[in-house]
């Protein structure tokens, strides 16, 4: 979780809170503040600013200024943070709305980009690129991101398979297929439809990858590989799922690329032959089977 984010979910003592709060709503100040003067605005002692910053994590106080500084960059034009679950403000006009969708966006990606393990990203692509059948699984909003990594891998020529019709996830899981590996994407992982798949690939010896956004699932433990980056956005009471979709989207993109990667000259054949089958104005010519 980045250091802003530990600072808005802060819980300690009464003191402590305040100064979270100040560092929240003060951010760039602090920035320029010396650890006395920022002892002095929240009234307590240097020694209680260095006692905060280990709580959350940082080395003292100047560990924090370096690591706020780090994060500046997701502040674009307002100085301040976007709201992921509400991004917008009561009678925000068109061109703020534009704006904070923007940011929003900018925030999003920054921070998946500042906290993504690339190693452990990287290893799972290998893992992909090396199995014999892939499987993807995902519900709702998910379920798009799965079927745009689908689409992309598809063309490439992987055995790929995703059911995106509604009900037939629930369908038991029970033949196993030699060299499957089974990717699942899922924003919160802790449904009892998430459960299901997960302990049914286990049980078939099905290696298991997930994706998800909530550090807290229950199947961060079972599952053989896991991805997680905290969005920080709520199940319920939002405007939209904008914050987990861009981080879901970059992430899967991000998996692709590396995956890609792997075979780049022959992959880039591929698309490039694949191309030639279309015409400038996208339409299928009429002899594909004829060179």
């Amino acid at each position: 979780m980045i250091v802003y984010n530990k600072l808005k979910n802060f819980e300690g003592s009464e003191s402590e809170e305040v100064m979270a709060k100040y560092v929240v709503n003060h951010t760039m100040d602090v920035l320029d503040m010396s650890i006395e003067q920022f002892a002095a605005i929240n009234y307590v002692s240097n020694s209680s600013v260095v006692r905060f910053c280990q709580k959350i994590g940082l080395k003292g106080y100047s560990d924090l200024k370096i690591k706020l500084a780090l994060e500046i960059n997701t502040f674009l034009i307002d100085n301040e943070r976007i709201e992921v679950d509400m991004p917008i403000a009561p009678n925000s006009s068109n061109a703020k709305i534009a704006t904070s969708f923007l940011n929003l966006y900018y925030q999003t990606l920054a921070d998946v980009h500042r906290s993504i393990d690339l190693n452990k990203l990287s290893e799972i692509a290998k893992i992909l690129e090396e199995a014999n059948y892939i499987s993807l699984w995902g519900n709702g909003p998910s379920m798009l991101i799965a079927l745009d990594f689908y689409y992309k891998i598809k063309r490439l020529g992987y055995v790929v398979q995703c059911d995106d019709i509604i009900g037939f996830h629930s369908v038991p899981i029970e033949r196993k297929r030699k060299g499957e590996v089974a990717l699942i994407i899922s924003s919160y992982a802790n449904s009892p439809q998430i459960r299901q798949w997960v302990i049914a690939h286990r049980r078939n010896g099905t290696q298991t990858i997930l994706i998800t956004l909530n550090e807290d699932t229950p199947f961060k433990n079972i599952v053989d590989h896991i991805i997680i980056f905290n969005s920080e956005e709520k199940r319920t009471g939002k405007l939209g799922h904008f914050a987990s979709r861009t981080a879901m989207s970059y992430i899967i993109d991000m998996l692709y690329a590396m995956i890609f990667n792997f075979n780049y000259d022959d992959n880039v054949r591929i698309l490039y032959e694949d191309g030639k089958t279309v015409n400038e104005r996208g339409e299928y010519l009429k002899n594909l089977l004829i060179e």
